[in-house]
This record gives C-alpha cells, structure tokens and sequence, in this order.
C-alpha cells in the first residue's frame, strides 16, 4: 500500500488496527517505495482500542523501557498493543491472531491473547511464545 494511503487511514478512528508482514531493520512499517517511520506514525495517529502488529519483532524493544512501534502507539491513544519478541514464523502466528480475535469475543484481549498461546503451545515452534501485550489486559474489545 501506499504510504498517504496509510497515513490516511491511521488518521481514522479504528477499535482494531492489525497489520501483518514484515517490519525493517529499524521497526518500520515498510510500504510501496518506502516506509512507514513511528514518528510519522506518532504524527498521524489518532487513536485505537487495540494495535495487532503481527510481525517479526514488532514489539522488541531495545532498553529497559517500552520504545518503539508500542510506545508509539500507546502514547498516540491505543489502549492496548499486540507484537512479537522475535521472529516468528508465518504460519502459527495467522493461527494465532484468528485464534485472539475469535477468543476476544467472549474473555478480556488479556486473556485472549493468553488462551491462543496455550493453543498454540510447542516445543519445536517457540512462535506462541514470541507474543506479549503491552497496555490494558483487561480490555473488551466484542463486549
């Protein structure tokens, strides 16, 4: 997608903003002939219930505090942000995120996000694993 395409739409209010494919080296968002910045984000934003980045690294930080796609987000309004630690592979974390917003309709995005790990749970695939939250757990998103 274009990046004034995207930056359009981030102007909008949205209760859900989930995005999948890969970030950059510099945990931006990439876009046709380009990328997305946080602080092009930070200047665009207007605000989400919940921010799914479903992506390598999403929610990596790189000191002890939040920095990054998720404090981007969460000072710009999201209530809660979804991301990975680590790279993650393509496939179980699709099945992780239908599995959270199929659990989202009934429990908190806490507790969501908790019961799709367990789901998906393996030894040999540490993917499950990758997912964290940042923000308010107790959030109900289809309630």
């Amino acid at each position: 997608a274009r990046k004034v395409d995207i930056m359009y739409h981030l102007s909008q209010r949205y209760d859900i903003i989930h995005y999948a494919g890969e970030l950059d080296k510099n945990n931006c968002l990439p876009v046709y002939k380009g990328e997305l910045t946080c602080a092009e984000i930070e200047r665009t934003l207007e605000g989400s219930s919940v921010v799914f980045i479903n992506g390598c690294c999403s929610a990596k930080t790189f000191s002890y505090d939040i920095e990054g796609l998720a404090k981007t987000f969460l000072e710009r309004g999201a209530l809660s942000f979804i991301g990975s630690l680590w790279g993650i592979h393509d496939r179980t974390a699709a099945q992780i995120a239908t599995e959270f917003y199929k659990n989202c309709t009934k429990y908190p995005v806490g507790e969501a996000l908790r019961l799709s790990r367990k789901k998906y749970y393996s030894i040999e695939d540490i993917t499950w694993a990758a997912f964290v939250m940042y923000g308010d757990p107790t959030l109900n998103l289809f309630k």
